[in-house]
């Protein structure tokens, strides 16, 4: 089996390590609280796309902007002149399955099967 280095080309895979490489110094240079929110999305030309897991995510990003700049730029080979932070949608929210029906015995009333009714009104009267 071939190294995936040799599969690739060696554009993609230099891309790649400093992708890697300012990813870290993204993470390193934000406090441990909201480091955990924040992805490297996209390094195009002097642009850096961020995303973080929330709105209020994205605000506290806003505040360490100036310090990611430049750390970003203290990197050989790198010119950030603008920050994009894009805020992840939220995952789909799907409904809780319904907990699991007791036996019949204990069903209300109304969703007991036809049968069972008639059975109920006789036991009453």
């Amino acid at each position: 089996m071939k190294p995936i280095r040799r599969l690739l080309p060696d554009p993609l895979i230099a891309r790649l390590q400093q992708h890697h490489e300012l990813h870290h110094v993204v993470r390193d240079a934000l406090p441990p609280a909201l480091r955990e929110h924040v992805t490297l999305a996209d390094v195009h030309g002097d642009r850096v796309t961020l995303q973080v897991a929330g709105h209020s995510w994205a605000q506290q990003l806003r505040f360490h902007q100036r310090e990611l700049l430049k750390r970003l730029n203290a990197q050989p080979g790198v010119q950030v002149a603008r920050l994009q932070i894009r805020v992840q949608p939220a995952p789909p929210v799907t409904p809780a399955a319904p907990p699991p029906e007791a036996g019949s015995r204990h069903r209300p009333y109304a969703d007991c099967h036809q049968r069972l009714r008639a059975l109920l009104a006789r036991l009453e009267d």
